[in-house]
């Protein structure tokens, strides 16, 4: 790791420091970084409700109103003010060993940048209809993009299901196939707790297309309910689906006896006070990670799915919210198992759920195995236009630095 030896700065590219797993997963890397030496800068377009969470643990900002813009919007003086704030901020340029990107609109700001102060860039991927349905950027566009990050080795994906996933709705064949799982900080152990007599269950995420499953969360606790008055369930995150879920919910008894919660978005640092109160956690990816880092009984959700099926435990499979396994158990089921078991055996599967993040998510062996990734990873020099990673081809800024008309302005202000 030559490369890293020498060189302590990162650059993070979040258009929106606002809570969700992409945001949390950004502030445990730069809190791993910063803890070790080094400097961490996040370039993003406002502060966001994550921004003190960020601030708290040494993060730098770089605050540029056009990253929150499509890239087919921005102007030649609006690249040349953003390059200009870079360069201020950041005395030491050539410190820079890698900027991270996650969506599609960061990465194209990314893909400029690390051109112009020659510098790597390396993407974090996860599901491709979960990072290309926003509003700005059509699902193909980032196909070329993908694919020239891929062929850097540049790209990293976080398990096999999403390559999978990339491969059939993209159609071509990845070859650097390089799989990080999510980093997860390990939670303190939480205490068992009396389940019998207030059952809480769980989920934490965003109300969104790719996690439908609340819908069938909420019909089998209502069949739950009916058995089990003492049991109430809390869903904590925001989307374009949660008006239809509250009207959804209304027709159910539960709801109508004030058990079903629908709490909207939650201060990350609040988190973990429901975390702790819960005897059953329903989610996927990062938000059901971290919730069973604490040991308590963690159940996968699968995606794009209305239904009750889930995926299991986490420690049943290795699938943390792709595409549906095999398993055939309905979230009732694991609520009537969870909540009739005694205490050694709710104890039990706690801590199989715990030792699962631990053995395959802890936060220093996924960091570990970033840097050597990044290190691998070939810096991405262009001679196709911008355009062509761009929506409606705007721009007209060749990469090439032969080409560029605007060459002599442009190293003026990486200097």
């Amino acid at each position: 790791m030559n490369t890293l030896n020498n060189k302590k700065t990162v650059i993070f590219i979040n258009i929106f420091l606002e809570v969700n797993g992409i945001v949390t997963l950004a502030l445990r890397k730069a809190k791993w970084l910063i803890e070790r030496g080094y400097k961490v800068y996040f370039i993003t377009s406002l502060h966001g409700t994550m921004h003190k969470e960020f601030q708290d643990i040494g993060v730098n900002f770089i605050y540029d109103t056009v990253i929150g813009h499509p890239p087919c919007t921005m102007l030649i003086s609006d690249l040349l003010n953003l390059i200009n704030n870079i360069i201020n901020k950041i005395n030491k340029m050539d410190d820079v060993f890698v900027i991270e990107s996650f969506t599609p609109i960061e990465t194209v700001y990314g893909l400029i940048i690390a051109n112009l102060v020659g510098t790597k860039l390396i993407t974090g991927i996860y599901h491709p209809q979960q990072y290309t349905t926003g509003h700005y950027m059509k699902n193909q566009n980032f196909k070329k993009l993908i694919f020239l990050l891929e062929k850097n080795n540049a790209i990293l994906f976080m398990n096999n299901d999403v390559i999978e996933a990339h491969e059939k709705f993209y159609d071509f064949n990845i070859n650097n196939k390089n799989i990080l799982p999510i980093p997860v900080e390990i939670k303190k152990y939480k205490k068992i707790n009396k389940r019998n007599n207030e059952f809480n269950i769980l989920s934490i995420g965003r109300l969104c297309d790719f996690k439908k499953y609340v819908y069938g969360l909420i019909s089998d606790f209502d069949k739950f309910y009916k058995e089990h008055s003492n049991s109430k369930i809390i869903i904590i995150g925001d989307g374009i689906e949660k008006k239809k879920l509250i009207k959804y919910a209304r027709s159910f008894k539960s709801y109508k006896e004030g058990k079903i919660y629908f709490l909207g978005t939650i201060q990350y640092s609040e988190l973990d006070k429901y975390i702790y109160n819960a005897s059953m956690v329903v989610g996927m990816g990062t938000s059901l990670l971290e919730m069973a880092s604490t040991g308590v009984p963690s159940i996968i959700a699968p995606a794009f799915v209305e239904h009750n099926i889930s995926n299991g435990f986490n420690f049943e499979d290795d699938n943390v919210g792709d595409e549906k396994n095999s398993c055939t158990k309905t979230y009732l089921d694991y609520m009537e198992l969870l909540y009739n078991c005694n205490d050694e055996e709710y104890e039990k599967i706690g801590k199989q759920c715990r030792q699962a993040v631990i053995d395959k998510y802890s936060i220093d062996n996924i960091m570990s195995q970033w840097l050597n990734k990044v290190d691998e990873c070939k810096p991405i020099v262009l001679s196709a236009p911008l355009d062509d990673f761009v929506q409606r081809s705007p721009l007209r800024i060749f990469l090439s630095m032969k080409k560029r008309k605007l060459e002599g302005k442009l190293r003026k202000f990486v200097r």
